[in-house]
């Protein structure tokens, strides 16, 4: 990275490949008077500068009549760069901050963004602070119906055909929303880009110093790699510890909906007992629908429940799972106690009057000590005393980043809401696994986090115009596909920051639209992702065909699978991951086909990291279909909204494993060793309490010595029971028969 400090106050970025130019970066901030007069100070129109320089980092200082002064900190790290921007208020009167620009680019100052060609071609990924519909936008086409783009805490722009990609994100996130904006001008060229953090209006008393968050920057990487740097650099910075486990369990959101009772769960509960050994899972998760008439006051219980929480809580445990509680802690709904006895504790408006961003809610203020200590008292109850040892709190827990006036008069709005959930993470017992819904200031303090929009037991949103009243058989308003676009483009985050949850694995055919084939799409995703895998529908009321989906991702065993056309398309059509067990390797290699007609969809052995000069038997596991023995690539016919999961194995030209029908990652949940030795294919199963098909390629030079049914040309397989047991496949070579 080749970085030049211009004397006039700006900033010259180009890679070392001199495919990405940034010309004439600035800094800038934004305040108000008193009076409510905006003002803007850009380093450009500095009367004085100074520079020191410490190690890898250079400050620079600017400084203007009637201006605060800023401090620009420039760090350059291992193809990396690290923005900080100070400001001191040397004005001798209070100002209220709007905006603290680390980085900006401006078209009247010259300044241009180059991605190996203009930035209207490039392609953009961009987060939300709460989990949508994650996906890549090509800005070309966006700009017919629209000029400005945003994305919070980090984007990624990109070039598809040189992969060259500008990188940039906050990696601090705990005092103020980052925010990335540009626009273009009438003929689609840059007119304006900013990264800068929301400063709300904090007052700044002459002589006082605050800083934005710290702002990286990528341009040397891929965007792949490029994410993965950005979500590293985040870890450190906000010291975050992820739980590398993901959570597994059942809820009763996508069935129930609120329609719940102890009767329902615990008829699922009992279900999911039965069937422990086939669908091991670790939580019971109670979604909304417990609290008294929908003001939800987390303490009070409806009629549904007459014998409480606490009741519940051992009887799930006496089933062998753990409790788990959906809340959303920052509410206080109209006419609840909580908002009628404690107004105080409500985020008001410039007029004192309590703000009410949902319709029937208030939101507490995280910043007042007392609210701080009913968070904690509340988690404590639930985890202590009632026994729940795992807490989701979702999108709707943004509420409590709600903009307005807080106890704490200066505090973001990012800062109330971590402050409050760090006080209601202090409260839960130790060990309690927490699943959080907002971004930037969940970073450190939850374990999981839902990244994408409601998933729903049906395909995607065009059987359904909520506008005209038109329903299908599904009454939720969450789909498949985007669940599957979030779980995939969010990759980069998953078990650095937290274990990704991309919502409910859903693969009912009651209440429903999901094709077996959807169903089996969607369980692939969420078998390989490595993130949550929370069940969701009626488990009695599951088909035969449906409930064995589930039987083939169970046990979750750590795989996560990498999307391998991260941003070259939409939503990655290939995934891939490495499996090991203690004598043997191979790939597993997912390919999708997310459209409405059959289409033929072909994997590169290159891209996965296999050697295109050797042969890979591939064997498909849905369909139990042996493909053949491949060099360079593989190509398979999809119908429409499927999917293939294929095991890769280098041939060997000896009797070997091919793959089963037991578990997706056809090996390393049901098998522990496997070995082929003197004419004899050894295979030492595992310990699943289950009976699955083995199947083995045979060459035409080898013949089966009993043990084996024919499958296919030359694939046999064996019936085997998952005991711990070995079975031994004995072979007689043909030349040794003559």
């Amino acid at each position: 990275m080749k970085i030049s400090l211009l004397e006039n106050g700006f900033l010259n970025i180009i890679s070392n490949n001199e495919k990405i130019r940034i010309k004439h970066a600035f800094c800038a901030v934004s305040w108000n008077d008193d009076s409510g007069i905006l003002y803007r100070f850009d380093s450009y129109t500095a009367k004085m500068q100074n520079r020191r320089n410490a190690a890898s980092t250079v400050y620079l200082r600017f400084i203007e009549e009637a201006c605060p002064e800023m401090e620009w900190e420039i760090t350059e790290r291992r193809n990396t760069l690290l923005l900080r921007l100070s400001v001191i208020n040397t004005t001798g009167r209070n100002i209220k901050l709007k905006t603290l620009e680390p980085f900006g680019v401006s078209q009247p100052q010259a300044g241009n963004i180059n991605i190996n060609g203009k930035l209207n071609q490039a392609g953009m990924l961009s987060l939300p602070r709460v989990g949508g519909n994650i996906k890549p936008r090509y800005l070309w086409e966006k700009l017919y119906s629209s000029r400005l783009f945003s994305s919070s805490m980090a984007a990624c722009l990109y070039n598809k055909s040189t992969e060259s990609a500008f990188t940039l994100g906050f990696v601090t996130t705990a005092d103020m929303f980052g925010e990335i904006m540009f626009e273009f001008d009438a003929f689609r060229n840059l007119k304006e880009f900013s990264a800068f953090c929301n400063a709300e209006g904090l007052t700044l008393k002459p002589g006082a110093k605050l800083s934005s968050e710290e702002l990286f920057i990528n341009i040397e990487d891929t965007a792949s790699k490029g994410l993965d740097s950005y979500a590293l650099k985040l870890r450190e910075k906000m010291n975050c510890k992820p739980v590398l486990k993901p959570v597994t369990g059942w809820s009763t959101w996508d069935y129930y909906f609120g329609n719940i009772s102890e009767e329902n769960i615990l008829e699922n509960v009992d279900f999911l007992a039965r069937h422990k050994q086939e669908i091991p899972m670790e939580y019971i998760q109670i979604d909304a629908g417990y609290t008294v008439d929908k003001l939800y006051e987390w303490e009070n219980w409806n009629e549904r429940f007459p014998h409480g929480p606490k009741w519940l809580v051992k009887k799930i445990n006496e089933k062998g799972f753990k409790a788990g509680l959906w809340l959303v802690p920052f509410w206080a709904c109209r006419g609840s106690v909580l908002a009628e006895r404690h107004p105080d504790w409500l985020i008001k408006d410039k007029n004192g009057n309590a703000l009410s961003p949902a319709e029937s809610s208030f939101a507490l203020d995280g910043t007042h000590p007392e609210v701080r200590k009913y968070l904690r008292d509340l988690a404590r109850t639930i985890t202590c005393d009632w026994g729940f040892e795992y807490i989701k709190i979702d999108g709707a827990s943004m509420i409590g980043m709600t903009e307005g006036i807080h106890y704490d008069l200066n505090a973001t709005s990012c800062q109330a809401y971590r402050r409050g959930i760090e006080a209601f993470r202090a409260g839960m017992k130790s060990g309690t696994y927490f699943m959080g819904g907002i971004f930037g200031p969940s970073i450190g303090i939850v374990d999981a986090m839902r990244i994408g929009s409601d998933v729903g037991a049906r395909w995607d949103g065009s059987k359904t115009d909520i506008h005209a009243g038109e329903r299908d058989r599904y009454h939720g308003c969450g789909n498949i596909t985007r669940a599957i676009s979030s779980s995939l483009n969010t990759a980069f985050m998953n078990k650095r920051l937290w274990s990704n949850d991309g919502d409910y694995l859903v693969v009912r055919d009651d209440c429903s639209e999901l094709s077996l084939s959807e169903a089996r799409t969607w369980a692939t995703v969420t078998g390989l992702y490595g993130g949550s895998v929370i069940l969701s529908d009626r488990m009695a009321t599951l088909s035969q065909p449906r409930l064995e989906i589930l039987k083939k991702i169970f046990p979750v065993n750590g795989i996560t699978a990498v999307p391998v056309d991260f941003l070259k398309k939409d939503i990655p059509e290939i995934l891939a991951a490495d499996i090991t067990i203690n004598n043997d390797s191979w790939k597993i290699a997912a390919l999708f086909n997310y459209s409405d007609f059959p289409a033929l969809k072909t994997l590169s052995f290159t891209d996965i990291g296999l050697d295109p000069r050797k042969e890979y038997h591939v064997f498909g596991f849905w369909k139990q279909k042996y493909h053949g023995a491949f060099m360079n690539s593989v190509s398979l016919p999809l119908e429409a909204h499927s999917c293939e999961v294929m095991a890769i194995r280098e041939n060997k030209h000896v009797p070997q494993l091919l793959g089963t029908d037991i578990h997706i990652s056809q090996g390393k949940a049901e098998i522990e060793t496997v070995q082929f030795k003197d004419n004899a294919l050894v295979v030492k199963t595992a310990k699943l309490g289950r009976t699955g098909n083995i199947f083995v390629f045979v060459p035409d030079d080898f013949v089966p010595d009993g043990g084996l049914i024919k499958h296919a040309a030359n694939v046999w397989k064996s019936e085997t029971r998952l005991d711990g047991g070995s079975v031994k496949y004995r072979f007689r070579k043909k030349t040794e028969m003559e």
